[in-house]
């Protein structure tokens, strides 16, 4: 978030803002983990700022753990 002159409140506003998942990838580590799904999410902030988000959700605990935000360039 720092490289990309975010705040905090600007990435919790495009997540809640996002209005579908844009699109999922597969990761995993090693050859042997089971690859897990990480979703790519796309809104903008009150100030009209576009950021794009990837993270997972959790379904157990029903909650969206985020792993990386950027400004999008789009």
């Amino acid at each position: 978030m720092i490289n990309n002159h975010l705040i905090q409140g600007h990435v919790y506003e495009a997540i809640f803002n996002a209005p579908a998942i844009a699109g999922t990838t597969r990761s995993k580590k090693t050859r042997t983990d089971k690859a897990k799904t990480q979703y790519l999410l796309n809104g903008v902030t009150f100030d009209g700022v576009f950021v794009s988000t990837k993270g997972k959700i959790d379904i157990d605990e029903n909650v969206y753990v985020l792993i990386s935000s950027k400004r999008s360039t789009e």
